[in-house]
């Protein structure tokens, strides 16, 4: 595939990044509803409903919780929305294509991270981060500062922000299930308290929103997050998802490229 804006797609990643720290680093609108959504396509059916509560197995302080694993391997998508429209050109996709993020995030003994998104390569590293804009094996090397696109793009930054102590209530648990190898708890938001969230992201076009969500059982962190939102016509033009695999796994590796 040909990609577009291929010469002048550095500084259209750079602008990415900044977006994508700021949105990450913002706060989404409180809800009021507590209305429960639907479960999601191929899961158990619901088998209690009811306030959830903080703590392990619950939402509020959650996001926290990733500073109890040492690591993980991540897999994000992004459609429509503030980043998701940014996104799209820099990855010669459509305003209907979902863009793509993988990588690898050391939490202890020393954070570090390796991310692929948009044809771009960015390692995080003792105190360093390594750009390859154009995926091609070709790093700059600067040092790493507070509005770091790793902290942006991990998992305990989004959820942090997306769903807290404030708005947790709004959810409703749906069901005990295996979510990506884990044991977790599935909770899901009410249409008015999705469709807030998803406009808290930059979400356009959706008429119907949905928010799924799965908490380890054990140690009390995000396994998946799935935020969708539907046209009239049924197709999707919003999603931000990001799942996690590989916990504690001591293949996950970082390692600082030659410059």
């Amino acid at each position: 595939m040909i990609r577009l804006f291929h010469e002048g797609r550095g500084p259209l990643v750079l602008l990415f990044i900044a977006a994508i720290v700021a949105a990450a680093c913002g706060t989404t609108t409180s809800t009021n509803s507590a209305t429960p959504g639907s479960s999601s396509a191929n899961q158990q059916p619901s088998t209690a409903v009811g306030p959830v509560n903080s703590g392990v197995g619950g939402l509020g302080g959650t996001g926290s919780k990733f500073a109890g694993i040492s690591s993980y391997k991540l897999k994000m998508t992004v459609l429509g929305g503030t980043l998701g429209d940014l996104l799209a050109p820099i990855s010669a996709g459509t305003s209907d294509t979902p863009a793509n993020i993988d990588g690898t995030f050391l939490v202890k003994p020393n954070k570090a991270y390796d991310l692929n998104f948009a044809g771009a390569h960015m390692i995080g590293i003792g105190g360093f981060v390594y750009t390859d804009l154009f995926g091609v094996g070709a790093f700059t090397k600067t040092p790493a500062t507070a509005a770091d696109i790793g902290d942006a793009l991990s998992p305990a930054k989004i959820f942090g922000t997306a769903i807290d102590t404030s708005n947790a209530a709004n959810y409703t648990k749906v069901a005990e299930e295996q979510k990506n190898g884990v044991a977790a708890i599935h909770y899901t938001a009410g249409q008015t308290a999705a469709a807030d969230l998803a406009a808290s992201f930059g979400a356009t076009g959706a008429t119907t929103s949905s928010v799924d969500v799965w908490i380890a059982k054990e140690g009390g962190y995000p396994v998946s997050l799935a935020i969708v939102g539907k046209a009239a016509n049924k197709t999707t033009v919003f999603q931000v998802s990001f799942d996690i695999t590989n916990i504690n796994d001591s293949a996950n590796q970082v390692t600082a490229p030659a410059v």
